[in-house]
């Protein structure tokens, strides 16, 4: 429906975008632990939303956009009071459902997942490791 330039906009949708959008992200974040857990796995990282499609609330595509999107969520997973866990389940716990050779694991979620594991790893000692 947001996107249905048919319908009008709320008469101070500039003034209060950014806070009813946060108010969603926030309601996501809180009703769904698979949620929070990424965001939370993401650490310190930066956000972006990459996409041509919004300068706005992406990066436009060349970086040049605001990024109010990921610049919310980082602000959101700042407010969390919940740390990232010492330890990275396995993937086959941590996506049930993305079958050994899916395409998942070359992109989207799985492969960040991946990603994240292995720098995770790649801090531990070897006794950590071995635990």
């Amino acid at each position: 429906m947001g996107r249905d330039r048919s319908k009008p906009l709320r008469k101070d949708w500039e003034e209060c975008k950014i806070q009813i959008m946060k108010e969603a992200l926030l309601a996501k974040v809180q009703q769904h632990s698979s949620i929070k857990s990424i965001l939370l796995f993401t650490g310190d990282c930066t956000l972006v939303e990459h996409t041509t499609n919004d300068a706005y609330w992406d990066d436009g595509g060349n970086g040049q956009g605001q990024n109010m999107l990921g610049k919310l969520l980082i602000e959101i997973r700042n407010d969390l009071d919940e740390h990232i866990p010492e330890f990275y389940p396995p993937q086959w716990i941590a996506f049930p459902d993305y079958p050994p050779f899916s395409m998942g694991w070359r992109m989207g979620a799985g492969e960040d997942y991946i990603m994240y594991l292995s720098e995770w790893r790649g801090k531990q000692s070897p006794e950590a490791l071995k635990e």
